[in-house]
């Protein structure tokens, strides 16, 4: 998670921070039911940043139903926040399921936090003071910077404040998903790999909006890249058997087939060739 660069507030980070960790329970189709909080803080952080941050986790968690247990606080530095969420489910789905023949289906539009973090790099740069300045200042310069950009607010917000999948997990029934962290092509590269499968990914199919292919433009970036390669989405892959109904085809969109090989392809138009995964991967950054 991208914070440390605070151009996110201390409620957006209490959000963000308990989102990604429902995403997780989200992508094996549990139910989150409880989550432990433990922050080193180091001896300069403000006490309304530490307020803001448990309000940002409070707000979510009375959405979610989730109960805040307790954790731990300590002074210490660097700054660390480790969030931990219990949930339960009859049979836990992994990513490890997904058969020759399957259906991909991706949640959303992936890459959109991408674009949003992107506006906010350009137009916002870090400071190490920028949590000891008003709140109101913070957000006034991001809504400026959002402001530059056509969607540019829809895209900061899923960057700052990313809506884990709870309801989409539970309306279906995959042989494998996971959560879109790290970028489509790097996650669905690990679907395949634990699956021992191979995937095609069709570039037509994405699901690129036309204001999200506006936004791409001012942002000078390739659409299909960014949806590709971004992270932070927290949206959802899976597959599904060619037998199952169809889901929602609002908040799903089918990208792919499962393959007998082991490399995840791309098809664009006559022509296919492999996917190279340039998301985040948390042991070489």
């Amino acid at each position: 998670m991208d914070v440390f660069d605070q151009r996110v507030g201390g409620q957006e980070l209490g959000w963000k921070a308990l989102a990604v960790n429902l995403s997780d329970i989200a992508a094996m189709g549990g139910t989150p039911r409880a989550a432990l909080v433990s922050l080193i803080l180091p001896v300069d952080t403000g006490v309304d940043v530490v307020l803001g941050f448990y309000r940002g986790i409070r707000r979510l968690a009375r959405t979610t139903g989730v109960a805040i247990l307790g954790g731990n606080l300590v002074r210490g530095s660097p700054l660390s926040i480790t969030l931990t969420v219990v949930g339960e489910g009859a049979a836990p789905v992994l990513r490890s399921g997904a058969r020759p023949g399957d259906r991909v289906f991706v949640s959303g539009q992936p890459g959109l936090a991408r674009l949003g973090y992107l506006i906010l790099k350009r137009k916002l740069p870090a400071t190490k003071d920028a949590w000891a300045k008003p709140r109101a200042s913070l957000l006034s310069r991001r809504n400026a910077a959002a402001n530059a950009y056509p969607g540019g607010k829809k895209a900061i917000r899923r960057f700052v404040l990313p809506d884990p999948r709870m309801e989409l997990a539970r309306d279906v029934h995959p042989t494998a998903m996971m959560d879109v962290s790290d970028g489509l092509a790097t996650d669905l590269s690990r679907l395949a790999r634990a699956s021992g499968v191979g995937i095609v990914i069709d570039i037509a199919a994405l699901p690129i909006s036309r204001a999200f292919r506006s936004l791409c433009g001012a942002l000078r970036v390739a659409p299909e890249h960014v949806m590709v390669e971004g992270g932070e989405d927290y949206e959802l892959v899976m597959t599904l058997p060619p037998s199952a109904p169809p889901p929602d085809t609002i908040a799903w969109h089918c990208i792919g087939e499962v393959t007998s090989g082991h490399k995840v392809l791309v098809r664009d138009k006559e022509r296919t060739r492999s996917l190279t995964a340039h998301g985040f991967d948390h042991f070489k950054a």
